[in-house]
């Protein structure tokens, strides 16, 4: 957990100091080198490597850390749509009340195979890329029970079915 941690620190850093690292080396803007040249003329070719996301995460009850998008309250739900996306879920906690049954719709939105398990409730639920399935669950009787992508916990893909 701690490894997990540095590794997104040092990330974080390297991506600010990435974007302050940015612009000419005579602090023109393009407007001002315009302005004077008579031409926005640019000869190099446009960067079109996508901006790594800098996640949020957050500690689950189990203390393990999740990429965080959304909470919502599904107590008087019987199924919800849960997204599955490259390295979360949304929403990532799920609230209900306590031993209530839902049905999942899950949607994998990423373009990775990803999965859906809940140890404790024998949920394995694989999903390809623009695949859909259902599964039903239960919330425990009190806490917390985690959910999972058994492909990309260590990064993050985490959430958790928690009574109010």
């Amino acid at each position: 957990m701690a490894r997990y941690t540095r590794l997104l620190c040092i990330f974080a850093v390297l991506v600010l100091l990435t974007a302050a690292c940015g612009g000419d080396d005579n602090g023109d803007t393009a407007e001002e080198t315009e302005e004077t040249t008579g031409s926005a003329t640019n000869t190099e070719p446009a960067d079109t490597t996508p901006t790594p996301v800098v996640e949020e995460t957050m500690a689950l009850t189990s203390g393990e850390n999740a990429n965080f998008h959304e909470e919502e309250n599904v107590a008087a739900e019987d199924s919800v749509e849960v997204e599955l996306d490259d390295n979360y879920f949304e929403p990532t906690i799920l609230t209900g009340q306590a031993g209530q049954e839902i049905t999942l719709e899950l949607f994998n939105e990423g373009g990775n195979i990803h999965n859906f398990s809940i140890a404790d409730q024998n949920i394995d639920q694989d999903l390809e890329e623009g695949g859909n399935e259902e599964v039903e669950v239960q919330f425990p009787e009190s806490g917390a029970v985690t959910f999972f992508c058994k492909y990309h916990q260590e990064l993050g893909m985490r959430g958790e079915l928690k009574v109010a």
